[in-house]
C-alpha cells in the first residue's frame, strides 16, 4: 500500500523530471547519480517510463511522509 502512495506522488513529479533513456543512464552512469541527487530522473525505455532514480534523503522524507499519514488514519 505504501508504495502505491509512493507512486501516486512520483507520478506527480513526472511532467518535471528530468528524463534519459535507460541506454544513456548506462553510459553517463555517474551523471545520473549526481543529477538524482539534485532531482528525481525518470528513466525510460523504449520511450515508456520504467523507473525513477532518486537521492536516498528524498526517498526517506516520501516515505515518512506516507507512514505519517498512514498512522493519523
Amino acid at each position: 500500500m505504501a508504495i502505491l502512495c509512493i507512486m501516486d506522488k512520483i507520478a506527480l513529479w513526472i511532467d518535471q523530471m528530468k528524463a534519459l533513456s535507460a541506454r544513456d543512464a548506462k553510459n553517463g552512469f555517474g551523471s545520473l547519480i549526481d543529477t538524482a541527487l539534485q532531482q528525481p530522473v525518470l528513466i525510460e525505455k523504449h520511450g515508456r517510463p520504467v523507473v525513477v532514480v532518486l537521492a536516498v534523503e528524498e526517498y526517506e522524507r516520501i516515505t515518512k511522509a506516507d507512514l505519517d499519514n498512514r498512522s493519523e488514519q
